[in-house]
């Protein structure tokens, strides 16, 4: 279910928080290997705006970006995107995730992705992240999730 009301800063309050959250917490995680800023966001649209400067953990065997790290940076976007936008009990997760990748990111490329919000509902989220290298698409990442009760972790 969606929140009732959300201010903007509100909303920027709740992704920087959860961008802290993964930068720090003890509980394992492969989005502490995605480091994103946010850059700007519209909470109306339900669009945000991120940046990664792609680093050598991000780094395949032929020199580009890894797929599976494309597929991590746009699902921790997207879910930092939606989530704040679910009411406090609630969560998302993975139904299913698709990719398509137009031109390679190389080291030290400057990443933006930039995600929007295509459906937000009571058992469904759609969400959609397109990455861009230089005003370029080089990958776009479409993905489904599941909204759940959120469990506490002990």
């Amino acid at each position: 279910m969606i929140k009732h009301e959300m201010t903007p800063d509100q909303y920027k309050a709740r992704i920087e928080e959860l961008l802290q959250y993964n930068k720090t917490s003890p509980l394992g995680s492969i989005a502490r290997l995605v480091e994103i800023d946010l850059i700007d966001f519209d909470l109306e649209k339900k669009k945000t705006h991120f940046r990664h400067i792609v680093n050598g953990n991000d780094i395949n065997r032929i020199h580009s970006v890894h797929g599976g790290f494309l597929t991590a940076i746009g699902d921790t976007c997207m879910s930092f995107s939606a989530g704040p936008l679910l009411q406090e009990d609630k969560v998302i997760t993975t139904i299913d995730m698709h990719i398509n990748t137009f031109r390679p990111f190389f080291l030290n490329d400057v990443m933006d992705v930039y995600c929007e919000i295509l459906h937000l509902g009571k058992r469904t989220v759609h969400a959609q992240a397109k990455l861009f290298k230089d005003d370029e698409l080089c990958t776009v990442v479409t993905q489904n999730y599941a909204v759940i009760p959120s469990q506490k972790v002990t």
